[in-house]
């Protein structure tokens, strides 16, 4: 999965629930609004969980973006992911083969591109570890 495919699940999530809204409103049988009630609830959960993805995945490429204002020549990326960054439940190495040199970018638009490069990277790296696939109870 990429992050658009994730942006645009996000997206048909949010317009299924305002649907079912639409339609319990028209309905009176007490069965379709226990199975409609039923899967506003599960929508609703995976809108907050992908919610709360999507706000790491921009966090993350706004704290890229900071490190490469800071640091010019970047080998690689340490991400520790969890609860807490002092007992993290995962943490992944990024090496890049050939050092990135930001030093000699002056614009913001070529620093931009080159922290979405690298949190495309990062993303891509996570999802093929299946980093977040596992949920923890009282994680919502």
């Amino acid at each position: 999965r990429t992050v658009q495919d994730m942006s645009a699940e996000f997206d048909s999530m949010h317009s299924e629930y305002k649907q079912l809204e639409m339609d319990m409103g028209n309905e009176v049988k007490a069965s379709f609004r226990r199975k409609h009630v039923s899967r506003m609830r599960e929508i609703k959960v995976g809108i907050k969980r992908l919610d709360k993805l999507m706000s790491s995945l921009s966090n993350l490429q706004t704290a890229l973006k900071l490190m490469i204002n800071e640091v010019h020549t970047i080998g690689g990326v340490v991400l520790a992911l969890g609860g807490s960054s002092l007992r993290p439940q995962n943490v992944y190495v990024l090496e890049f083969p050939c050092r990135i040199d930001v030093s000699n970018v002056g614009d913001d638009f070529a620093r931009n591109k080159a922290a979405e490069s690298l949190s495309r990277k990062a993303i891509r790296t996570l999802i093929s570890k299946d980093a977040g696939s596992v949920t923890y109870p009282g994680s919502y």
